[in-house]
């Protein structure tokens, strides 16, 4: 790799002398020096010389030996100028250097003519080539419209000095171009911009080798650029690595030059900083007719996914997900301890949502009361908004959806109203009519009969809100947060038994849901289980010591009391994703009033038969 030279002269107007080596990617910088040097005094017609610095990125540098003109010849300012171009991976000690600008200043001394041969004796020179990713020079670009910085040499620090270990500095970048003064030539400027900082030495820092598959790289405006060469820069100097890995997010560490040769590390990796990268595109998501849903969410680790990628800790993903996947009329498919595969797309089938609904309704004998409840069970892909049953209302017209909710029926008032009207209006009419023979026969016969009707509405008294909730715990199995919060008796119930909320369940007991035995026994057994040591958080980490999970808004009663009675572990039941329940089903299974079926152990969601009468609707 050789120097460039290009020789400007100006003697009223500029002419390019001579050029060794001459390209235009950077010989187009080497402009009229006279910018330069206008602003200095006891400069012009001294035959004195100045140095001039111009940083061109990855290009380089310019050096540039100004000699000014002789007394008494041309024009203010007119001068010799020779360019020297040093590329930015060249290896050029600050004794070669020196060296150069003395020939140069020789040659073109000359009282006639400069000394071409000896330029090209010493320009055709051979360099080697310092094979380094990133120049110190190669960061610096001076800036256009700016004024020129002024710096002194022979005072503070010498020429070799500011030409070599200390020549790249980034405030050099704030200006058009540095002038180099020997102080000893007393040589004045004009200009406020004289720099007295003290430079700073460039440091060497060596590649370093992939951690952990994770491979260190700088980013350019358009790249990144792998940290495969040493790299030059400024000590102090704020430097980005960038760690990356395929199906990894990209780790960004920030650190400061010091030292040298090996990176700091502040600059180096930890598996702590390990994060996988899972795409959204990875979940191939279809129906039941393998047709793919375009629109659906994915949560992992009960967070939810935000655009399109998630960053999950390289532990979590090794230790096993929960991964939830949901779309609008589908039941939500969900895995838990899922070992996903990102090298391949992970087929998910959803089923149609199948909506479940449990019914009670009285069942009589005639006119004589059977002490049996009847349970309609309906499954369909429709949510029910109103009783299936016509003539028959639930509480607060309200239908709750859920295995173990039971929503009792009961005669609805109103159409039994539009009967009994229309009773009443059918012997209104008779009446009248009776009424109508009975004066027509009066007026024949002149005799009079007296006439009498009672009539007596019964209406029955509407239960309060107390009582309702109250009923509710008492033939409701599982306890859903959205039921209980129907009722201003137990609103916020489920929250409070989901922490274990000692006080405000006796709050509640005290203000009238102590006539629910169930809810007695679960105050009793808590304030039990406190009281002997034992902690009811315990063995609940997994869902931050509360009793159900964050997406679980049902307790099952004989579940939780059993919980309070015996040492546990925390257990998390799969959820079987081949669930695929038929468009509609309705059972019916009797159920008798005084004796509640316990929770079924298998966890089906329906009541256990206990012997109980079958009715019939």
């Amino acid at each position: 790799m050789k120097l460039g030279l290009v020789i400007k002269i100006t003697n009223g107007g500029e002419s390019e002398g001579f050029s060794i080596n001459k390209n235009d990617s950077w010989a187009h910088y080497a402009t009229d020096a006279r910018s330069a040097i206008k602003e200095l005094s006891n400069f012009d017609a001294s035959e004195k010389t100045v140095y001039l610095l111009k940083f061109l990125g990855t290009l380089g540098y310019l050096l540039c030996v100004i000699k000014a003109r002789p007394e008494g010849s041309g024009r203010p300012n007119d001068n010799t100028a020779v360019w020297v171009h040093v590329p930015s991976n060249l290896r050029i000690s600050s004794e070669e250097t020196i060296n150069i600008l003395k020939n140069v200043e020789q040659a073109i001394s000359e009282e006639k003519k400069t000394n071409e041969a000896q330029l090209i004796d010493l320009f055709n020179r051979e360099y080697e080539t310092d094979d380094v990713l990133i120049s110190a020079v190669g960061t610096i670009t001076s800036k256009q419209g700016s004024p020129y910085g002024i710096r002194y040499y022979n005072g503070d620090f010498l020429l070799n000095e500011l030409l070599g270990p200390y020549i790249a500095q980034q405030e050099y970048g704030k200006y058009k171009g540095i002038i180099l003064i020997d102080k000893k030539q007393r040589i004045l400027h004009n200009s406020n911009t004289e720099l007295i900082f003290e430079p700073k030495k460039i440091l060497r820092f060596n590649s370093v080798e992939p951690i952990d598959g994770f491979t260190a790289y700088f980013k350019s405006q358009t790249q990144f650029i792998p940290f495969s060469k040493s790299i030059e820069v400024p000590d102090g100097t704020s430097l980005s690595l960038f760690w990356r890995k395929k199906n990894y997010a990209t780790i960004q560490k920030t650190f400061i030059a010091k030292g040298g040769p090996n990176l700091p590390n502040d600059a180096l990796i930890r598996p702590v900083d390990f994060k996988v990268l899972i795409p959204k595109n990875i979940f191939f998501v279809t129906d039941n007719n393998n047709i793919p849903l375009k629109e659906f969410d994915v949560s992992i680790n009960f967070q939810w996914m935000e655009g399109d990628f998630m960053e999950i800790s390289e532990a979590s993903y090794q230790q096993g997900l929960t991964i939830t996947v949901k779309s609008k009329g589908y039941s939500d498919w969900q895995k838990y301890n899922f070992h996903l595969q990102l090298d391949r797309q992970q087929p998910i089938m959803l089923v149609k949502r199948m909506y479940h609904y449990e019914f009670s309704i009285p069942v009589y004998d005639g006119d004589k009361d059977t002490k049996n409840d009847a349970i309609l069970t309906v499954e369909t892909h429709r949510k029910i908004s109103s009783s299936p049953i016509k003539g028959y209302t639930t509480y607060g017209d309200r239908i709750q959806e859920g295995k173990g909710h039971v929503n009792r029926l009961f005669v609805d008032d109103r159409w039994l109203s539009k009967i009994k009207y229309m009773a009443y209006g059918f012997a209104s009419c008779v009446l009248v009519l009776l009424l109508y023979a009975g004066y027509s026969a009066l007026e024949k016969n002149e005799n009079t009969l007296p006439q009498k009707s009672d009539a007596t509405v019964s209406q029955n008294t509407e239960k309060t809100d107390l009582q309702r909730a109250i009923e509710y715990l008492e033939t409701s199995e599982t306890w859903h947060k959205d039921s209980l919060d129907n009722f201003e008796a137990t609103k916020g119930l489920f929250d409070v038994l989901n922490d274990f909320n000692l006080d405000v369940l006796k709050q509640k007991k005290e203000a009238g849901l102590s006539d629910s035995a169930n809810f007695s026994e679960i105050v009793s057994l808590l304030e039990n289980y406190i009281a002997s040591g034992r902690n009811p958080h315990v063995g609940k980490e997994n869902f931050d010591g509360k009793y159900n999970g964050p997406n679980d808004k049902g307790i099952k009663i004989e579940e939780y009391k059993k919980w309070l009675k015996e040492d546990h572990s925390p257990y998390v039941a799969p959820v079987d994703a081949n669930y695929k329940p038929k468009e509609q089903r309705i059972n019916i299974t009797g159920k008798k009033k005084t004796d509640p079926a316990p929770a079924n152990p298998q966890g089906n969601g329906q009541p256990e038969n206990t012997g109980n009468k079958r009715g019939r609707l």
